[in-house]
Order: C-alpha cells, then sequence, then structure tokens
C-alpha cells in the first residue's frame, strides 16, 4: 500500500519473526515508487508458509496511517 514505507514495514516484520528486505534498496532508479517487499520462502514448510503471510500482513496494518474522519 502506499500509505506505509518499506522500513517500517521490514522492520515491524521481523518483529513478528519474519524477515523480508523493502524492495527500494535494488531499484535501478531514484524516483519515488510504491513500498515493495522482496520475498524468499525457500524451505519452509506450509504451516510456515502460511504464518508468514499472517505476519506480513498484520505488519501492513500495523503501518497504516489511521484514516481521518
Amino acid at each position: 500500500p502506499s500509505d506505509v514505507t518499506e522500513d517500517a514495514m521490514v522492520e515491524v516484520a521481523r518483529s513478528l519473526g519474519v524477515r523480508v528486505s523493502g524492495l527500494g534498496r535494488y531499484r535501478l532508479t531514484p524516483r519515488p515508487a510504491d513500498p515493495a517487499l522482496l520475498l524468499s520462502f525457500g524451505n519452509l514448510t506450509e504451516h510456515q508458509l502460511v504464518r508468514g503471510v499472517h505476519a506480513i500482513a498484520e505488519a501492513v496494518r500495523r503501518c497504516r496511517k489511521p484514516e481521518r474522519g
């Protein structure tokens, strides 16, 4: 989502036990882009994969800016 930062999502995901990287550090152009995460999931059980997806979703929820109104 465009209302969160990659760095915040990476840190919150890490606090939830999931390691991801922000894609911004791999971009060749300095222009702003929507935040994105780089996921690696080799050698995981189905349970670990599902747990990781839920943790990433929770990280995004925690990082979202509250709606005004």
